[in-house]
């Protein structure tokens, strides 16, 4: 859905314009790193971090001695991450601008990362981009990846215009495309390919809101 894509770049490139959301990764994610892909990948292991934001993953996967891919929808947060690494004296990684409308090139790699990420697109983009992405994993590759649950506030403040697929309402995203699979099975269906090596939830408040997710780390046998 090329117009939901434009939708979010324009919303994010907005959110980066605005700040530079230079904070290190959740610590759901460097949990979930340390107990699987930390000690089942190679030194120096090809990260692929999609949605990378300012940084704040390809920070923390550069320092843990991997090599890392870092693709995102918004120039403005490609460039961001670039200064990023700059001031840190740390070696950028390779940066790839992900086109609307375009087909995305996943490029092959052993831990491929969707976090806080993939549920910005429709959910037909979102399961292209998993089933492609899962195509990219080499064997024995890994991948992390969250969505939102149903009582998420993206999702609970968020009108319904396709199947799995929501307009959001609230103030600081307004007008962004979402969706969720809804539950931890159906996000496992769209994992296809993929053996869960551990599945769960985490929730966290922002602002008094409630962010409610799901998660899934799996390995690509």
């Amino acid at each position: 859905m090329t117009q939901a894509a434009d939708r979010n770049r324009a919303v994010w490139e907005q959110l980066y314009q605005a700040g530079n959301y230079m904070r290190y990764p959740v610590e759901q994610l460097v949990r979930l790193f340390y107990r699987h892909a930390r000690r089942m990948l190679a030194p120096g292991a090809l990260v692929v971090d999609y949605g990378a934001g300012s940084g704040n993953n390809a920070e923390f996967f550069v320092r843990e001695g991997c090599r890392v891919i870092a693709m995102d929808i918004s120039a403005t947060a490609l460039d961001v991450l670039q200064r990023r690494f700059m001031h840190a004296h740390l070696p950028a990684p390779e940066c790839r601008l992900v086109e609307p409308g375009e087909k995305v090139m996943i490029p092959e790699c052993d831990l491929l990362v969707f976090w806080d990420v993939l549920y910005y697109n429709d959910a037909e983009t979102a399961r292209t981009l998993l089933r492609e992405g899962i195509a990219a994993l080499r064997p024995g590759g890994m991948l992390m990846v969250n969505m939102p649950t149903p009582r998420h506030h993206f999702i609970a403040n968020a009108t319904q215009i396709a199947a799995d697929t929501f307009e959001f309402r609230g103030a600081d995203q307004q007008g962004a495309i979402m969706c969720t699979p809804g539950s931890m099975q159906a996000l496992v269906q769209w994992c296809a390919g993929i053996t869960p090596v551990e599945q769960g939830g985490f929730a966290h408040y922002n602002a008094e809101r409630r962010a409610e997710f799901m998660h899934l780390v799996g390995r690509k046998e």
